[in-house]
């Protein structure tokens, strides 16, 4: 009587329609009045729901006057009046009288009124009006059309359909109870329902009474939660306390995760992301539930909500990484539109990484190169970035890692698009004079990237040096001549003498040092590390180096303008050493 009593505070002649239709409920029909038992019930059910939304709700639209049916009613007596009047008439216009027309125009703006209003006072009714597309809104729906199927005897005059159970006919009734139990409750009360329902979601157990697993809900369960959460506050209480991964399939089907609030725009033109609680959930049990998780997010490709948009790249680095690769299409559909605000962007760079080490290399990769190869600004000289400095130079260390020697060409090319976009293609920065460290304590994004090549390249000149210097001398900047000339230094420096790698390297490094690019004041200080280390282990690699200094460096372009006369002397083996004594003495060459 619970719901008796809360609904007659609200409408006496509604409290009479709930209990009229329970009497004839708890009755056994006469004989051949079975079809008019069901038919008074889902009456008296049909008439409060109707009722409902003007009583109960914080604020219902009112019908239109006149209602689509007055004017349905109408329309005779006007066509009456008219009869040259054929609306049938075989030809491409029919000329209407302006009374018709507008008596037809009246009925076509209150039926479309009536359909938006009964959707609207349903929405206000069962979750304030915040969520028009709650699962809720299917189950009432569902028990309107079922009330409304059995009203009209004529529509079974002949018996041919089965009639419903008193079951079915109980499942229908007690939706509308629970909206009315709902609506007449306080909000701690509300939420001492909410609690209930968690506790016996999250219980674990056998079916001995050992607290062991998890168990499924059944589907009445899960529709019984979905109706008592029907507003923000109470789907956040419940969601942020549900932990059983056993509900997200069953919530799924139910449509608990189908509908996320979109994008809103403010008065003032700036833009804001409704809270989704359900995220919190899928997010919390993606392990446990990686497929479910997935195919929610997947369903979700459309959506802008920035909630969304985070809960994407949790659910991406904690499931396994094949359930991960699923999400690709969705990834590619938001690039344009950005990764989301709210994003963590611990888990971006944590997807990239769950999936070159689960296996799906290739997709790995392909995030990765989202994230962080830089783009060109059109009006500015700053790389455009996915990830912001701080968390760009703190999560490529971990790709780095992952990624190995083999992700030297895809980081080298982070780098290079840096250097294209910030308009430094000569290889030369006044903030990294040298490749072996950076000046200062500042922390930046190209630091960040010529650390990581410098550290790649190290590793894959162990296995492959000629190959990897080749790839290095690939690419336009000095600054990757620079890189491939420290890297065969350091692993020099890490080889044995005699070791199997050793002629490897040497060749390497006589390719660096008698290139003419290295005669240049910009790979100065390499230069003259590598060929001390190259006197270590091969001497007599050096023989050419006296030749080499007496060409000199090439003139520049402002030395040739300056002194054409002095440039065009022969150059000597003094000018040349003089140009390159200041290697010789950061190395330790002089000595």
């Amino acid at each position: 009587m619970r719901v008796a009593e809360g609904l007659k505070a609200r409408s006496e002649r509604l409290t009479g329609m709930y209990l009229a239709a329970l009497r004839e409920l708890d009755s056994n029909a006469d004989a051949g009045g079975e079809t008019a038992r069901v038919s008074i019930i889902c009456h008296c059910m049909r008439e409060l729901m109707n009722g409902l939304p003007a009583v109960m709700a914080a604020s219902a639209v009112p019908r239109p006057k006149p209602s689509s049916s007055s004017l349905v009613a109408k329309l005779p007596d006007i066509l009456t009046e008219h009869p040259q009047l054929d609306l049938r008439a075989q030809q491409a216009n029919v000329p209407v009288p302006t009374q018709v027309a507008s008596m037809i125009a009246d009925l076509v703006e209150a039926a479309v009124k009536e359909r938006g209003l009964n959707v609207a006072n349903a929405a206000t009714l069962l979750t304030d009006g915040t969520d028009p597309a709650h699962p809720l809104l299917g189950q009432w729906k569902a028990a309107q059309g079922f009330f409304a199927e059995w009203v009209h005897l004529d529509r079974n005059a002949d018996g041919a359909r089965e009639l419903p159970t008193d079951v079915e006919i109980v499942a229908h009734i007690r939706v509308v109870e629970d909206v009315i139990e709902f609506r007449s409750n306080l909000f701690f009360t509300n939420l001492s329902a909410v609690e209930d329902l968690l506790e016996l979601a999250n219980a674990q157990e056998d079916g001995s009474g050992r607290m062991t697993t998890y168990t499924r809900p059944t589907e009445e369960q899960v529709r019984e939660a979905l109706r008592r959460i029907p507003t923000l506050q109470l789907r956040r209480a419940f969601y942020e306390g549900l932990k059983n991964p056993l509900w997200l399939a069953p919530l799924k089907n139910e449509g608990a995760f189908r509908n996320p609030p979109p994008r809103v725009t403010m008065d003032d033109g700036s833009t804001g992301d409704p809270h989704w609680p359900e995220t919190e959930y899928v997010v919390r049990v993606a392990g446990d539930a990686p497929a479910d998780a997935v195919d929610i997010l997947i369903d979700l490709k459309d959506s802008d909500n920035a909630w969304v948009r985070r809960a994407l790249f949790a659910v991406g680095a904690a499931v396994p990484a094949s359930e991960a690769a699923r999400l690709k299409p969705v990834l590619k559909a938001w690039i344009g539109s950005g990764f989301g605000w709210r994003t963590d962007p611990r888990k971006m760079v944590s997807f990239a990484v769950n999936l070159i080490t689960g296996g799906e290399q290739q997709t790995g990769e392909w995030v990765a190169n989202v994230l962080f190869r830089p783009g060109v600004r059109e009006d500015s000289r700053k790389p455009d970035l996915v990830l912001e400095e701080y968390w760009y130079e703190a999560g490529l260390p971990q790709v780095v890692e992952v990624l190995g020697p083999a992700g030297l060409p895809m980081v080298l090319a982070w780098l290079v698009e840096y250097e294209k976009a910030a308009g430094q293609m000569d290889g030369w920065s006044l903030s990294r004079p040298s490749i072996r460290e950076r000046r200062g304590m500042y922390q930046d994004v190209e630091g960040a990237l010529i650390d990581a090549v410098r550290d790649l390249a190290i590793e894959r000149t162990k296995i492959d040096p000629l190959d990897t210097v080749s790839r290095l001398l690939a690419v336009n900047p000095m600054l990757a001549r620079r890189i491939a000339m420290f890297a065969v230094t350091d692993a020099l420096a890490q080889t044995e003498a005699g070791a199997q790698r050793e002629d490897g390297l040497v060749a390497a490094a006589s390719q660096l040092l008698f290139d003419p690019p290295p005669n240049d004041e910009r790979c100065r200080v390499e230069f003259g590390e590598l060929a001390r280390e190259v006197a270590r282990h091969a001497p007599a690699t050096l023989d050419p180096m006296v030749n080499f200094i007496a060409g000199g460096p090439e003139p520049s372009p402002s030395e040739l303008r300056c002194n054409s006369a002095e440039m065009n002397r022969k150059p000597t083996p003094t000018r040349a050493l003089r140009s390159i004594r200041s290697a010789g003495n950061i190395a330790g060459l002089h000595q």
